[in-house]
């Protein structure tokens, strides 16, 4: 249980990322182990974890606050179903009844999953799941297809860039939602505080906003001596 519990990222790592030759010592583990062995111990424990592994379906996973581990995966590795729940103390896996291609971008807040699934239908929905109610509600639609996007949690604020070309912010309270003005470049990340949301832009700019504004105050670049400068 500790072990799936303490380690469940290394799932999400790329294979071709995982350490093979640094050999340390584990917290749950007894001997000297690599990065890949504690994968293989922790695939090796289920057959439908190993398989979805092993087929590269994994996408995404959070840790509820329900003690289980829920997995964002492609639906063309079994079971057929793009979210599954794992159990970490008995390895117990279970699809859940989220429909579509695959589910990716996964934030969670309390008992509430949210993340980015692809239909069908090739429509792209911003979606929530209940792990109590086991109800799954699509909160924004979209035409674009977007393998990179995010999502992040703040408070009552569900930020998203899915499209690339701008940052949604939709409020779960009110159902409220803007976009926030677009710079020069498309955003990568976002992060917030009670002042203030700041994106990551993808040519290394930093664009800042107030915490519930959609007008840009200011854009920061690093110059190359290293000093900001402020437009």
């Amino acid at each position: 249980y500790n072990k799936l519990k303490k380690y469940w990222k290394l799932l999400l790592k790329s294979q071709d990322d995982l350490n093979n030759s640094k050999w340390r010592k584990w917290w749950c583990f007894d001997d000297l182990m690599t990065e890949s062995d504690v994968i293989n111990y922790l695939i090796n424990t289920n057959n439908q974890l190993k398989e979805i592994y092993s087929g590269t379906g994994i996408q995404d996973a959070v840790l509820t606050d329900d003690g289980n581990l829920y997995i964002g995966k492609s639906a063309s590795t079994n079971p057929k179903s793009p979210m599954i729940c794992v159990n970490p103390e008995t390895y117990e896996t279970v699809p859940l009844a989220v429909t579509g291609n695959v589910c990716y971008a996964l934030s969670t807040q309390g008992s509430v999953i949210y993340g980015i699934n692809l239909q069908e239908d090739n429509n792209t929905y911003v979606f929530s799941y209940n792990t109590k109610t086991k109800k799954v509600t699509n909160i924004l639609k979209f035409a674009e297809e977007d393998a990179e996007a995010f999502t992040y949690l703040y408070n009552n604020n569900l930020f998203t860039n899915i499209g690339r070309n701008k940052v949604y912010c939709y409020n779960i309270s009110t159902k409220q939602r803007f976009s926030y003005e677009r710079t020069a470049s498309i955003p990568l990340r976002i992060s917030q505080n009670k002042n203030r949301v700041v994106i990551l832009n993808d040519n290394g700019c930093i664009s800042w906003f107030g915490d519930n504004s959609a007008n840009l105050l200011a854009d920061w670049y690093l110059t190359t001596d290293e000093q900001w400068y402020e437009f």
